[in-house]
C-alpha cells in the first residue's frame, strides 16, 4: 500500500470546487502562501485506481489554463477534459 499526497493548487485569481475521489477520500482546504489549496493523502494498493474530479475556475482575462503533475514511472495513464 502506498499513501500519495494529492495538493491541487487553485489558479491566480481563480478558484477550484467540486473536488471529489472515486473512492470517497476528503479533500482538505488548505492556504498555502498566496493560493488556497486543496490536499488528501490517498492510499492505494498496487492494484487500486482512483479518479479525481474537480472544476476550476480562471480569472477573466486570464491565460489558458496549464496544468502540471509530478513525474511517475511509465505512462501516468492520466486523461484531461477540457
Amino acid at each position: 500500500m502506498a499513501v500519495n499526497r494529492v495538493v491541487i493548487y487553485t489558479p491566480a485569481g481563480g478558484e477550484v470546487s467540486n473536488v471529489s475521489a472515486s473512492n470517497g477520500s476528503s479533500f482538505a482546504q488548505v492556504q498555502a502562501k498566496d493560493h488556497m489549496t486543496y490536499m488528501d493523502d490517498i492510499s492505494l494498493a498496487p492494484q487500486d485506481t482512483v479518479t479525481i474530479e474537480y472544476d476550476v475556475t480562471t480569472a477573466a482575462g486570464s491565460a489558458n489554463l496549464k496544468l502540471d503533475q509530478t513525474p511517475t514511472i511509465g505512462d501516468p495513464a492520466i486523461t484531461y477534459e477540457y
